[in-house]
């Protein structure tokens, strides 16, 4: 009897589940039909009904992706605990805690194949590498000193990042002339006259796309490009894009400020930096 019950309840779950409106997210996260989406998204409530749990899968495979807590009267704000995972493996990449939207506390991440990789603390708005880990367990930092590489995931590039005191002092990449593009800096890159300056620039001169407003399409485009030591900018390119026809129209006015730029500083000197800035599009 206990079987038969403990059945109707497998069962009974699995309805519910199944009976969960799923929301199809394109590559970009962006809402799609079934047959061009890559993940799909499950909202249940929580017990505790300010907070709601998003769960994202892999629309091949059926794996569990993400799983975030949200605040239920915004629906974007993050909080309480969370876990992402491996795609292809299906093992745990990093966990870590949220509270009204900012992350606090300890963050652990691993490696696909299941071991520790590094452990950060959040302290009011500042993160601390407690330890970084190589795949073989061998740890890379001494007493909070200390430099190590990972290959970043998208394009298999080495960047080296080195730490004092367990705070990050600098990241670069090597560039096939053996030039460092630093990531981050003593003293970051900034635009003339500051960033309000920079956006007011963008806002006067971008157009909304004709064909990207015909479709109602608005959203956050993230555009990357590098700052010489000369304060000219190059190799504009769009981390996250929205609409070709947005793409394309962020990197025609980023361009226009070729030569509005103050170069980042590290140890005294001029460096080469890459830059990450977001553009919005909103319609009205």
């Amino acid at each position: 009897m206990k079987q038969i019950a403990l059945f109707i309840l497998s069962i009974l779950t699995t309805l519910a589940v199944d009976a969960q409106k799923k929301t199809y997210l394109d590559a970009n996260r962006i809402q799609s039909s079934p047959e061009k989406a890559k993940y799909y998204r499950l909202i249940t409530k929580e017990k505790d009904l300010n907070r709601v749990r998003v769960l994202e899968y892999l629309v091949d495979g059926n794996k569990l992706f993400t799983d975030y807590l949200y605040l239920t009267k915004s629906m974007q704000v993050k909080d309480g605990a969370y876990k992402t995972y491996y795609p292809n493996e299906g093992n745990l990449r990093d966990q870590g805690i949220y509270k009204e939207g900012k992350q606090v506390g300890l963050k652990t991440e691993f490696y696909s194949f299941g071991g520790k990789k590094a452990q950060y603390e959040f302290k009011e708005t500042d993160r601390y590498c407690i330890q970084y880990w190589d795949k073989q367990g061998k740890p890379k930092l001494q007493d909070g000193n200390g430099t190590f590489s990972e290959k970043r995931e998208k394009d298999g590039v080495e960047i080296y990042y080195e730490y004092k005191n367990h705070k990050l002092y600098c990241s670069y990449e090597l560039l096939e002339d053996g030039q460092k593009l630093y990531h981050s800096t003593e003293v970051k890159a900034i635009y003339k006259g500051g960033m309000p300056a920079f956006y007011r620039f963008i806002g006067e001169r971008m157009i909304y796309p004709k064909a990207a407003r015909r479709q109602e399409i608005d959203g956050v485009v993230f555009v990357k490009f590098n700052v010489n030591t000369d304060g000219h900018v190059d190799y504009i390119s769009i981390v996250k894009g929205i609409h070709v026809d947005c793409d394309r129209e962020v990197k025609r006015v980023v361009s226009m400020t070729m030569a509005s730029w103050v170069p980042a500083m590290h140890n005294g000197e001029k460096v080469k930096s890459t830059l990450v800035f977001p553009v919005v599009f909103r319609l009205n």
